[in-house]
């Protein structure tokens, strides 16, 4: 083909999509895709549409995620282009339920046109123009979860509890209204607007929330001000949101606060805030404890004294929060720290209690040697190895 003659065909292949010429549409593009060696084809976007009549839904995705959003077509095709390949047997494929099953269509559709173009104000064009259909194609809460989220990303939040409440007026009250204010505190939070952050927590507290999902929304959010706010702040807007917007604590937002007393050092305020978390949560068992106890000698280098103090604390509040694995951990961190002197591993070992149960299992000979190290009994140690 001749390159005089190539937009010729090229036109040609446009007109016949727009004429409803399907099959000569294909034709021209085949003609095309053999000549056009390593330059993209310019006419992609009508083959697409003629691919949907033909009900080849699966090589129009294809083609359009493949092919399509890596041209630069005119926005007059752009759109043309992506409203067929949703409009387009619509009503058909729903009496099947296809599209209703999930939203990852729509989501790649709206989020490959915001990160490529970065344009929210575009994308919104776009979910506009296929609101009317939303409810036929997928379930409203996931449409607009997704255009919530992107406004969200852009910073745009204003569009975001615009879209929330348009969503409200058509499905009312929902299990996703949380996740979505959730999502859009997080955003604020970004931005370091905390006064927004904390209008947000107070409308969610309204809505009786889940305990979890509720729990879960607040660490992201308490990570982010923690990282610009000094610790006695963080503690102050930690508690704010336990005790006046009913959070639940979770051990991850519980470990945030503790990875701040322990990067500033500040072992009296450990004790302190173990003391309060366990009187306002339940949620705290021996592994969460443990994993504490780990961090701060691996972590934070709290020596062995320490991090035994900080156990003696929740020993004292509750037997529960220690066990079998906890003494296991102080034995090694007591030995470590003994830098291989018999004389001082004997005397940080006979400060352990001794196991809150024996378990008798493939790591009992191990429990023994360590058993004997707190005893002093080396000669002992030496046997069992």
């Amino acid at each position: 083909m001749s390159n005089k003659m190539k937009p010729v065909i090229v036109e040609a292949c446009n007109l016949t999509s727009r004429f409803d010429m399907y099959d000569l549409t294909k034709q021209l593009f085949w003609r095309i895709e053999a000549t056009r060696g390593k330059a993209p084809n310019p006419s992609v976007g009508p083959f697409i549409i003629a691919e949907l009549q033909a009900r080849q839904h699966r090589s129009a995705m294809f083609r359009f995620f493949k092919y399509f959003v890596k041209i630069s077509p005119c926005q007059e095709e752009l759109y043309r282009v992506t409203d067929a390949l949703v409009l387009i047997e619509t009503s058909k494929l729903t009496k099947s339920d296809q599209f209703r099953r999930s939203n990852n269509w729509f989501q790649k559709l709206l989020g490959t046109e915001w990160r490529v173009t970065r344009d929210i104000r575009a994308t919104r064009e776009r979910f506009d123009r296929l609101k009317t259909v939303i409810p036929i194609i997928c379930p409203p809460n996931a449409a607009y979860a997704v255009i919530i989220q992107l406004c969200v990303e852009a910073g745009d939040f204003q569009a975001a509890g615009k879209y929330h409440e348009q969503l409200f007026q058509v499905s009312g009250p929902c299990e996703d209204d949380i996740l979505i204010r959730g999502q859009i505190a997080r955003g604020k939070a970004m931005c370091d607007e905390w006064d927004d952050v904390k209008t947000e927590f107070a409308e969610m507290a309204k809505l009786n929330p889940n305990n979890k999902v509720y729990g879960d929304i607040f660490p992201p959010i308490l990570k982010l001000f923690a990282q610009s706010h000094s610790v006695a702040e963080t503690e102050e807007f930690t508690r704010c949101f336990l005790e006046q917007y009913k959070v639940p604590l979770t051990p991850y937002a519980s470990n945030i606060m503790i990875g701040e007393y322990a990067k500033a050092k500040e072992l009296r305020s450990i004790l302190r805030w173990i003391e309060y978390a366990t009187s306002v949560s339940t949620c705290l068992d021996a592994d969460s404890f443990n994993t504490i106890l780990s961090q701060l000698y691996k972590t934070w280098n709290f020596n062995f004294e320490q991090v035994f103090q900080v156990h003696r604390v929740m020993l004292k509040t509750s037997v529960e929060y220690t066990n079998d694995s906890t003494m296991a951990l102080l034995r090694q961190f007591a030995l470590k720290d003994s830098k291989g002197i018999p004389e001082v591993a004997a005397r940080k070992l006979r400060a352990l209690p001794r196991a809150t149960r024996t378990i008798k299992d493939e790591n009992y000979p191990r429990r023994q040697i360590f058993e004997e190290l707190g005893k002093g009994n080396f000669k002992k140690v030496v046997k069992h190895i």
